[in-house]
């Protein structure tokens, strides 16, 4: 069984208590896309490309996908940083699948 954490988010008591978990939110960020570049569209909407990523819309890059968001997630709920390899067998699927470009 898996270890149980709590997401940790700082005590609110004023409006520069609120921007504190709002900074806090924002760093967890992660946005993920199918059949669009999720990169680029991360990149629009203010997160960093280290926390997006593409995969295929099927049930093996779903599976795959949300394994490794569940993985990452756990970890972040656990005080854990996000490990800068979180997405990497998710990257080498949609890379291994996508095929020559044209």
């Amino acid at each position: 069984m898996k270890k149980q954490c709590a997401l940790q988010l700082p005590r609110v008591r004023g409006p520069a208590d609120h921007r504190k978990v709002l900074r806090h939110c924002l760093r967890h960020q992660i946005h993920h896309g199918a059949n669009i570049d999720a990169v680029e569209t991360a990149g629009h909407l203010g997160i960093s490309a280290d926390r997006a990523v593409n995969y295929h819309c099927d049930s093996e890059g779903t599976r795959l996908n949300y394994q490794a968001l569940s993985d990452a997630v756990a970890a972040v709920r656990c005080s854990a940083p996000l490990d800068e390899h979180w997405k990497d067998a998710i990257e080498e699927d949609f890379r291994r699948r996508q095929g020559p470009k044209r």
